[in-house]
Order: structure tokens, then sequence, then C-alpha cells
């Protein structure tokens, strides 16, 4: 499980405490890049999050893969002390994405591998935004090749295509949710995309 936890200060918003300080600031965040609890912390009554699925993995045969939809949701959470987080793991070469979720608050599916076409991104679903991860680009095997770029997710542009083969600055492609890039024929698929993210948002 990794969490990175830290307070911050944010324009427009009062500096919140336990302690007496003023109510509706922003107290914290925490990020999840894998499966894990948030645990409420002390003074927080609200919470904005945001839930990225992983997007689909990297390909070959020129059609690139989906990226993961996206859920945001505010929640009261005066009556609730902790919650179950689960974050889409990065994806199996050529296979489908993994969902994401924040409890049964709000949740998102994986982007799809694709088959005869790119892959259509996956959807969000219980939150108060809602939305579909961008789809695989699909190429042909014909010349002049073109590059396969795997989908977009919320948080940026997926995995670029390569005309050729694997090649090591494909690697770190790619932003979290978003879908693997294919090179066109039979060569080698291309590196997977990083997995999904839960983000949490603490208030006062």
């Amino acid at each position: 499980m990794s969490i990175n936890k830290q307070p911050f200060q944010v324009a427009g918003f009062a500096e919140a405490s336990g302690g007496g300080g003023a109510s509706g600031g922003l107290l914290s965040q925490q990020t999840f890049t894998s499966s894990g609890t948030w645990v409420k912390p002390e003074g927080c009554t609200k919470i904005r999050v945001q839930v990225q699925a992983s997007g689909g993995g990297g390909r070959n045969w020129g059609h690139a893969s989906g990226a993961g939809g996206y859920s945001e949701k505010l929640i009261d959470v005066s009556e609730i002390d902790e919650e179950t987080v689960t974050v889409g793991a990065a994806p199996a070469t050529s296979g489908a994405g993994n969902s994401s979720s924040f409890g049964a608050h709000c949740s998102a599916t994986g982007g799809l591998a694709p088959s005869t076409r790119g892959g259509y991104g996956g959807v969000g679903t219980g939150g108060d935004i809602n939305v579909r991860g961008g789809g695989g680009d699909s190429g042909g095997n014909i010349s002049p090749y073109t590059s396969y770029e795997g989908g977009s997710s919320y948080f940026g542009s997926g995995s670029h295509g390569y005309m050729t083969t694997n090649v090591g600055d494909a690697s770190q492609n790619g932003a979290y949710g978003s879908g693997g890039g294919a090179a066109h024929n039979g060569y080698t698929a291309l590196p997977n995309p990083p997995g999904g993210i839960v983000i949490v948002w603490e208030y006062a």
C-alpha cells in the first residue's frame, strides 16, 4: 500500500486544525497508489474523493487500449471513521484495466483492451461527477504505419504508440489510469501504463 499524507494551506481556505482552527478549511490529503484503508484524521468532517481506475494494457497489432473511468464525490464523514480503498493495479499486457473504488460511495471500471478496434474507456459510477475514460486509437496494418496512442484518463494522456517495437523510452509513459499504446503488426507489445489512483482531500 502506498499512501502520501501531508498538510495543506490553499489560497481561499482558512487554515484548520482539530484544536480550534477555523471551520471548513482543508486539513490534509491522502494519496493511494495501491489498495488500503483510509482513516479519518482528527477534526475531519467532509472529504472530496477522486477515484481513477487503471487503463488497459500495452498492445501490439496496432490497436491501443482504453483509459480507466473516473468518479469524484463529496462525502460527509462525520459518522465514518475509516473506509476501504481499492486501487486498480497496473493491467496485464494486452489485458483489461482494473476497477478502483472508495468503499460503496463511488467507483470506476478499468479501460478495455482492444479486439478489432481501439479499446473502450471504463466508466465512473456513484459520484457527483462520473467520467468515461478515453478510447484507444486504432490503426491498421497498412503502410504508412502510425503511432497508436492509449486513451487519455482524467489525469492525462495515454501511452504513445510506436511504429516498430518496444523501446525503453516508452516504459514510463502515460498518466495514472491511461490506456496502453500499441506497436503495429506483430512486434512486442508496448509496456503497460501506470495503474489507478485514489486521492482523498480532507476538510474540517
